[in-house]
């Protein structure tokens, strides 16, 4: 609620901090909601571009790139994933290929830098093999080398740098034009928020939505708590309200076992 109130933008998903079950039940309905407002946006507008940057390091942004494109993926949109954040190489990214860095100096072409899809890894390109360095470069060729890719995929995701730590996350957002805010709840201090929309209302981008990362449910309540609870349950969050919080997940992890291992019905198809 604050960092909505705070950027003045409607949150496209929250992803829920934890391993169990429930979170990544949660969290995967969560990435399913997120892709399906890019691709309400594709088809009403034709974006096909976006950019992912957090307030400040340390939101999760790479891991939210990934698997945004792996859910994007198997609903049957193609997507890659482009490595722009020299500040802070990722090691899912890393390959033999050729980087951005190389095709923004012309010294690779646009197809020969991306690494496949494998495993639980998209398509992606990595920001390049320039030791120490803090900055992409030629970021004036970046609109062309995205105008190739999206020719090929259904989506492109930019991995940009932190908004208030480095200054080419201003120059890759005003190069793509729409933006996903990324935030760390209970990491980002009302001032950093004010920063970032001030940061973003300057720039030519257009903020798409905002992301809300790692978020710890059951520490408290709240309008999320009681989403999660819903969603697991299949039923109001009243009549599970006064359960302490170990009952509750017990409630949840039980429920969707039986789910799980409910029959089908007769007559219905193999």
């Amino acid at each position: 609620g604050d960092a909505e109130r705070g950027l003045g933008m409607p949150a496209l998903g929250w992803l829920v901090e934890g391993e169990g079950a429930a979170a990544q039940l949660f969290s995967r309905d969560q990435l399913r909601r997120m892709a399906g407002a890019l691709a309400r946006e594709r088809d009403r507008h034709g974006t096909q571009v976006f950019a992912l940057s957090a307030v400040k390091p340390g939101a999760g942004t790479t891991g939210l790139a990934l698997r945004l494109a792996r859910t994007l993926d198997e609903l049957g949109f193609p997507t890659l994933v482009v490595e722009a954040n020299a500040f802070s190489p990722d090691a899912r990214f890393a390959g033999a290929r050729p980087g951005l860095m190389q095709c923004l100096r012309g010294e690779a072409a646009a197809q020969e830098c991306i690494e496949p899809a494998a495993g639980e890894l998209p398509a992606r390109v990595r920001a390049g093999d320039e030791a120490g360095a803090a900055n992409l470069g030629r970021i004036d060729r970046l609109r062309e080398l995205l105008d190739t890719w999206r020719a090929t995929y259904a989506f492109v995701l930019v991995d940009a740098p932190p908004l208030l730590l480095a200054a080419d996350a201003e120059i890759v957002l005003d190069r793509i034009g729409h933006a996903l805010l990324v935030v760390e709840a209970g990491a980002t201090t009302r001032g950093e928020l004010a920063r970032a929309g001030r940061v973003l209302e300057a720039s030519a981008a257009q903020a798409a939505g905002l992301v809300v990362n790692r978020v710890r449910v059951l520490e408290g309540g709240g309008y999320l708590r009681s989403l999660l609870v819903e969603f697991l349950m299949h039923r109001k969050y009243a009549d599970f309200a006064s359960l302490p919080a170990w009952r509750l997940q017990l409630a949840g992890w039980l429920h969707r076992a039986r789910t799980l291992r409910r029959p089908a019905t007769k007559g219905a198809s193999a």
